[in-house]
């Protein structure tokens, strides 16, 4: 579940938390459903090669405070790297906007079973 100054967001996010899941992300899917997300951790920079849809990109630091979103990335592309993040969350494109998220929102992940 995700917490957004303490109202839940309606994303059940995936943790991808080795090196294989954060390196495959979202490739070669078609399509990710649109109350889904995915948590890369650690990680400060991403890229779209061999995705098939866009994607927003919120960059978290340690606090999971919001440091930098990148909207609609499309395929096939790199992402910015940014250095004070230590994760990032993977959003339909779209969903950042209209989550309101932007740069100093303070963000709960809570795992959920």
């Amino acid at each position: 579940m995700i917490y957004k100054d303490g109202l839940e967001i309606p994303l059940k996010a995936e943790l991808a938390d080795s090196f294989f899941k954060r390196f495959k992300g979202l490739m070669f899917r078609k399509s990710m459903a649109s109350e889904s997300a995915l948590l890369l951790s650690p990680c400060n920079a991403i890229h779209t090669f061999s995705m098939r849809f866009p994607i927003d990109v919120v960059y978290l630091d340690s606090a999971a405070r919001v440091v930098h979103v990148e909207k609609s990335v499309q395929p096939n592309k790199i992402g910015k790297t940014i250095k004070s993040a230590t994760s990032i969350l993977e959003l339909n494109a779209g969903m950042a906007e209209k989550m309101s998220l932007k740069s100093g929102d303070l963000l709960e992940i809570v795992k959920t079973s």
